[in-house]
């Protein structure tokens, strides 16, 4: 692995995500080093974000005063933290549900793609951010484009890692992890907030 193979598999994900995908995963990589680069690569994506946050003007206005009450703002350490976590428990959500929904997918596979989801994210996040500096509505629109390719690619990841036909079985496996994880925090925080109020 080199800098020559970096930019082609950069060039097969933008143009074939689920292809790219089958080549990471064919690569074998321990799950000991896969754990640690999913740690690595979501604390810097997170504070990647922290460090916009600091560099650009903030709007005006109630949005201005969200990004300011944001943990990615006052508290970068916790808000990369809480992403690694995230990304965690969503990697082991992919896996069970993809298993659920007929996949073959070993969780080193689901996470092998997911890092490297993460890490052309990061790739293209800092690429947008110094285009948006330089031509700030081109990288507006680029903005706009990256986030409807990053749904396509995370289908297409997510049916690579779990051997799925098409994008549709993908589709419901992301859906109904984001359901799940989202009801799993609301039940979380509500037992948090209920032993805080007993704690009083």
């Amino acid at each position: 692995m080199n800098i020559a193979w970096f930019r082609a598999m950069l060039r097969l994900t933008l143009t074939n995500p689920r292809q790219a995908g089958a080549l990471v995963i064919e690569m074998g990589w321990p799950m000991q080093g896969l754990w640690i680069a999913l740690m690595l690569v979501s604390v810097l994506l997170s504070l990647m974000v922290s460090a916009v946050f600091y560099v650009a003007p903030l709007p005006p206005g109630e949005m201005g005063e969200l990004i300011q009450m944001s943990p990615a703002y006052h508290t970068p350490l916790l808000f990369a933290l809480l992403n690694w976590a995230q990304a965690l428990i969503s990697v082991v959500l992919l896996h069970r549900i993809g298993l659920a929904f007929g996949g073959k997918g070993a969780l080193a596979d689901v996470l092998a793609v997911m890092i490297w989801l993460q890490v052309v994210s990061l790739v293209l996040a800092v690429v947008l951010f110094l285009i948006g500096l330089i031509l700030p509505l081109v990288g507006g629109l680029m903005m706009i484009a990256a986030f409807f390719w990053g749904l396509w690619a995370t289908l297409a990841l997510i049916a690579a890692a779990h051997r799925f036909d098409g994008l549709l079985k993908a589709a419901g496996v992301c859906i109904l992890t984001v359901v799940t994880f989202s009801i799993g925090m609301t039940i979380l925080t509500a037992l948090l907030g209920g032993l805080g109020m007993t704690g009083r």
